[in-house]
């Protein structure tokens, strides 16, 4: 019998402690109890983002056993994610990067069951990029809380990144999830039992980031 709660896996990137703070908050007021985290930091993050991470995570109660570093290859997150499902075991695994808050039209147990039921390995989502009400790459506050700071919602990764917004969120562990956690080979999510995935992505400092990364590959650094 599966268990009743989804394994949550993620790789988390360099993001804010305050991010991984709320990110974590949300999944547990889902019902999630397991997390099975692995920390991925690219050369150009500092040695006190590396450090800091971590220890906020301790601080939550969550995993900090696996920390790698180098390129952010499109590989490199998915061989992580692959090693996280195998040791969370049998069931379901909820995916979900540290930038993405998962809202179900019901309770999880009631996703999975009904996913069960109608014969289906994989539950779908549908991406929604949250942004500032001006549309700045807005510095957010705990005390103000994501929602406050980007209250819009838009398709933005697919209207002008040209970038897939469909999802896996939720997977057996048999089956076998793309890169970028948007597609399961030879198999179909409901369409008629999509989760919204607010994505938090449009943040001050993205941009600094993403420089960093087109730098590197450009320059040869990460080949």
């Amino acid at each position: 019998m599966t268990p009743a709660s989804p394994a949550l896996v993620a790789v988390v990137g360099p993001v804010e402690p305050a991010l991984l703070t709320a990110w974590t908050a949300h999944y547990r007021r889902l019902g999630v109890e397991r997390f099975h985290l692995a920390f991925h930091f690219p050369q150009h993050v500092p040695d006190a983002g590396r450090r800091q991470l971590p220890a906020t995570a301790r601080e939550l109660g969550l995993p900090t056993g696996q920390i790698s570093t180098g390129p952010w290859h499109e590989h490199t997150n998915t061989e992580l994610r692959d090693a996280l499902r195998e040791q969370a075991g049998p069931g379901w695994h909820l995916l979900a990067d540290s930038d993405e808050f998962h809202t179900h039209p019901a309770p999880l147990a009631e996703v999975t069951e009904a996913a069960e039921e109608n014969g289906r390995a994989v539950v779908g989502g549908l991406m929604l990029d949250r942004v500032s009400a001006d549309g700045r790459l807005a510095l957010w506050r705990p005390e103000d809380g994501l929602d406050r700071t980007f209250p819009l919602g838009g398709h933005l990764t697919h209207r002008l990144l040209r970038g897939d917004p469909r999802k896996i969120v939720l997977a057996l562990s048999g089956a076998a999830v793309a890169s970028g956690n948007h597609r399961a080979p030879g198999r179909k999510p409901d369409p008629h039992t999509l989760a919204c995935v607010h994505h938090f992505k449009w943040r001050s400092g993205v941009v600094d980031d993403l420089r960093c990364r087109v730098d590197h590959f450009t320059s040869g650094a990460w080949t």
